[in-house]
């Protein structure tokens, strides 16, 4: 379902006056009369439209401060800015008001137009490199299956009673998040289950938002195109703890979640799929197949000696499950009727997800070096025949990463068919050198296949793949698109496969 469609029409902001809004921001100073009114706002000069409020944020990129005249003149009746009013603006009707920080700002006045529903909801965020999708998903079918009513928004969208729509972001700008929330409120959600990521973290995203339980699943190399260093990224992550959480639930199999529970001050629950005893609730006796997985509960009174069976395969979903089981507790989930709704729970779109059998045929959004380990060392041990691995990597992002996935790869699959993902505005062949750097290393004579057109990749993996073979599909997920120097193009891993199997 679309956003246009009725059913996902989101609500339209109330109208309010700028006294306020002046209240939230705490100004450095104010040209203008603040007994303005105003009708909605946007950091995006392109969406103003006559009452809003423009605020202009420093981006990457982007300056907002270079589109204000533009706001102005599209009926914009306030700017917020991180500089005083300048002499011309006296010519037009619009009220300035100067801040330390456009960022947060954006956020606090994003809750308060839309009536702060993170404190009418308990929110539950998840946040790592990895499985935070996965995480999200399987949290919100516990709670529905629970008794709460739940909503979720994360990579894959957001979905509510019975309205759903994209985003295009895992964790959306603050305007758009928090009509979100004020649409789940409205319509009875009492949690929401919600993925998020490091980028919204330091870009202020979550300014005025308040966090019940926060989960942390892992911390390993992403994002340093954006991040610069791996402290950096992991200082973003915490944040979710240190600043907007009132408890927390740490996966200690993750050194950096060791870290992030022995620093934390807030009511905390820490737990372990690999049998960590340290923990307040861990796994036992886990044994897994590529049918699923089965493990023993331990620690935590309430969960002691129940039995855990799922259909989601790899010692990493029962890391997943077992965050989304300390989440949900920490909640007020009941922890019985949670474990007894685990058989039926399905993971997240495009992770691990099982296409086809016989042969067994997977997609997976590994776009990391440790996510494709994971996924790889997984699969590598519930073959019977060759593990076949079909991938690229994301173009104008991490060039680091590429000649670790290629050398991940190469010595972990059995063939390695090295293809774009999503090349952008660079060349595929380029990123596909980089990659043969680390896969070259790695590999035997003759178990690397070059071939940079997804489409014939995918074809060439379901031709190799003979009956008792595993063949993962990795980088794309649940996407459903090709990003080029062209633009984008309808481009599903899944969609493909199905036709490459059809024409063998």
């Amino acid at each position: 379902m679309s956003d246009s469609s009725p059913k996902s029409r989101l609500p339209a902001a109330p109208r309010l006056t700028l006294h306020q809004a002046i209240r939230k921001l705490h100004p450095v100073s104010i040209h203008g009369s603040p007994a303005t009114t105003f009708r909605g706002l946007t950091a995006d000069s392109r969406c103003v439209k006559p009452g809003n409020i423009f605020i202009a944020i420093r981006g990457n990129t982007v300056d907002g401060h270079r589109f204000i005249q533009q706001s102005i003149a599209a009926g914009a009746v306030a700017i917020i800015a991180d500089t005083p009013a300048p002499p011309s603006l006296v010519a037009h009707n619009a009220t300035w008001i100067q801040v330390r920080n456009t960022a947060k700002a954006l956020g606090a006045l994003s809750s308060m137009v839309y009536g702060d529903p993170s404190r009418k909801m308990q929110l539950l965020a998840v946040t790592g490199t990895n499985g935070k999708t996965t995480v999200a998903h399987i949290l919100y079918q516990l709670l529905t299956r629970t008794g709460f009513m739940t909503g979720f928004l994360g990579t894959t969208g957001y979905r509510y009673h019975r309205s759903s729509g994209l985003t295009n972001f895992t964790t959306p700008p603050p305007p758009r998040l928090q009509s979100i929330l004020r649409a789940m409120h409205l319509s009875g959600m009492s949690h929401v289950s919600m993925e998020v990521s490091s980028h919204a973290l330091s870009q202020e995203r979550l300014h005025g938002i308040k966090i019940a339980v926060a989960g942390f699943t892992n911390l390993s190399r992403d994002h340093l195109d954006y991040h610069r260093s791996m402290e950096s990224y992991g200082h973003a992550k915490a944040r979710l703890f240190n600043d907007y959480a009132a408890s927390a639930c740490f996966n200690l199999d993750d050194p950096f979640g060791n870290e992030l529970a022995e620093g934390c001050s807030l009511p905390s629950l820490t737990v372990s799929a690999r049998g960590n005893s340290k923990a307040n609730l861990y796994l036992s006796k886990l044994h897994v197949d590529i049918s699923g997985s089965h493990a023993i509960l331990r620690g935590i009174p309430d969960f002691e000696g129940l039995g855990i069976s799922t259909g989601l395969v790899g010692p990493f979903n029962m890391e997943n499950i077992i965050v989304a089981l300390g989440m949900g507790y920490l909640a007020g989930g009941n922890p019985r009727l949670m474990v007894d709704a685990l058989p039926d729970v399905t993971g997240a779109p495009g992770r691990l997800e099982r296409v086809h059998g016989d042969p067994h045929i997977f997609v997976d959004y590994a776009h990391s070096p440790d996510a494709l380990r994971n996924v790889l060392q997984t699969l590598n041990s519930m073959k019977k025949g060759r593990l076949i691995c079909v991938f690229g990597a994301g173009g104008n992002r991490d060039i680091g990463k590429r000649p670790l996935m290629g050398e991940t790869a190469a010595s972990l699959a059995d063939i390695v068919i090295v293809t774009s993902d999503n090349p952008r505005t660079e060349e595929p062949s380029r990123i596909i050198e980089d990659i043969l750097a680390g896969a070259n290393s790695a590999s035997r004579f003759g178990k690397i296949h070059v071939e940079p057109d997804r489409r014939r990749a995918i074809c060439l993996g379901v031709e190799l793949a003979t009956r008792d073979d595993i063949l993962l599909l990795a980088g794309k997920g649940h996407e459903n698109y090709q990003e080029t120097a062209t633009g984008r193009v309808h481009f599903d891993d899944r969609e493909e496969i199905r036709k490459a199997i059809a024409i063998l």
